[in-house]
């Protein structure tokens, strides 16, 4: 068979062309399947960190979340005006902001889309959000909305997403929104 394979050479040549391509060939299909172990488990690790990331951003949006259902709990039953003038609220606001490294601002919104508190200023410009799309799905839904990220909002200057929960009257009529801005670099450094 190695004639064949080599021709009519003597059988030194033979043989050391069969000693080198051997150990070779058996070099290479062991490397073959070294690689192809070595890619599968690498493929489990990004999977891991993929899982990993994913709960994470989740715990931290049910976090938010239930932040946003404690500022709730700090202005219902007030009228706008006194959410607009409270500056203590503005601070609590500013606190909350503060304790977590990833939130990037806080605000609260009236059922007309008027912006009345902000845990970046007081008092807060009353910026009109009627027309954004995640007030117009708040105002339709229950479920809490998350915009993905988006570059330079009106008033932040910098990149965020937000995650928007609907205040709802005890008839379940519609009492604005609480939203929190969340900035994406946050699970870029936690990564």
């Amino acid at each position: 068979m190695l004639r064949r394979l080599f021709g009519r050479r003597g059988p030194f040549v033979s043989f050391l062309i069969a000693a080198v391509l051997i150990p070779l060939l058996l070099y290479g299909f062991a490397a073959y399947r070294d690689w192809h172990h070595v890619e599968g488990e690498a493929r489990l690790r990004v999977q891991y960190v993929r899982n990993a990331l994913a709960e994470h951003a989740l715990r931290v949006f049910k976090t938010h979340r239930l932040v946003a259902y404690a500022v709730e709990d700090r202005i219902r039953g007030r009228s706008w005006d006194e959410v607009a003038k409270d500056e203590e609220l503005q601070r609590f606001l500013a606190r909350v902001e503060a304790d977590f490294p990833e939130v990037h601002a806080i605000w609260i919104v009236d059922d007309f889309g008027i912006v009345r508190a902000s845990s970046r200023e007081f008092p807060s410009p009353p910026h009109d959000v009627l027309d954004r799309d995640w007030f117009v799905e708040a105002r339709s839904g229950n479920a809490p909305v998350i915009v993905s990220p988006r570059r330079k909002g009106r008033v932040l200057q910098d990149d965020f997403f937000t995650l928007t929960v609907r205040r709802t009257g005890p008839d379940g009529s519609f009492q604005g929104v609480v939203q929190i801005a969340v900035s994406p670099s946050y699970f870029a450094e936690f990564y």
